[in-house]
């Protein structure tokens, strides 16, 4: 009887001690920033959504071409495996603040607002901000 009582005492502890082991994985795995890591910097298209993002160190630029583009000052960044929720804001006239949520689901592809962005080039970035896509075949 009392090899019994052991035995389960012990087999208790493993699964407790297993508990807390898999609990700290996944507080880990949540992380904070001050500015955005350099895996989802750099010039992003949507072409179905005809918009841009330019996303920099510590600011994201969004636009459409032959359009006003957006410059959002980033504040801080959170991450949670490949969702970033950037946090950010915008001063027209006044200052507005808000959330951008971004997931990296592929090496060169963001999501975010119903769009899929694809990474590019600085230089077919500026032609696509520069020109109306339509009408150049994008």
């Amino acid at each position: 009887m009392k090899l019994k009582n052991i035995v389960i005492a012990s087999v208790a502890t493993l699964s407790f001690g297993a508990a807390l082991t898999m609990t700290s994985k996944s507080v880990s795995a949540y992380s904070s920033y001050k500015s955005i890591p350099t895996a989802i910097r750099g010039y992003y298209i949507s072409k179905p959504g005809n918009d841009s993002l330019k996303i920099t160190k510590h600011a994201i630029v969004s636009g459409s071409p032959l359009a006003d583009s957006y410059f959002y000052r980033v504040t801080k960044v959170n991450r949670s495996g490949h969702k970033y929720h950037v946090h950010a804001h915008i001063t027209l006239g006044n200052t507005t603040y808000f959330t951008m949520k971004l997931s990296h689901y592929k090496k060169n592809k963001i999501y975010s607002a119903g769009y899929t962005y694809t990474k590019t080039s600085k230089a077919k970035y500026h032609y696509f901000s520069n020109h109306f896509n339509h009408a150049y075949g994008y």
